[in-house]
């Protein structure tokens, strides 16, 4: 093998290397992103309307249809909990919203 053709198989190799080792990454669900999608369904649920001042999500959840998501939440009175969605697909859509105390 030539010394060009070794290199540009190293150099191939190298981006193929790369390019597996990106597809391999863990995905998560962009915590700031959920926090205003819970925060609008809970705006749009009279039972909740007005009732929860903050949610903060955590940063390293993955997205697993099916699962239950839970973010730290503090209502308007102080009181702290928990919101709750299940995942209703592998995007970070969310159904069943609830707060908990």
């Amino acid at each position: 093998m030539s010394p060009r053709r070794g290199v540009a198989a190293v150099g191939a190799s190298a981006v193929c290397a790369l390019a597996l080792s990106a597809c391999h990454q863990p995905v998560y669900l962009n915590p700031k992103g959920e926090e205003q999608a819970l925060m609008r369904v809970i705006d749009a649920t009279p039972k909740y309307r007005g009732k929860i001042k903050s949610i903060s999500c955590p940063s390293n959840y993955p997205p697993d249809k099916g699962k239950p998501y839970t973010c730290s939440a503090v209502a308007t009175d102080g009181t702290k909990g928990h919101v709750v969605g299940v995942q209703s697909d592998n995007k970070g859509n969310l159904d069943d919203v609830q707060f908990v105390k």
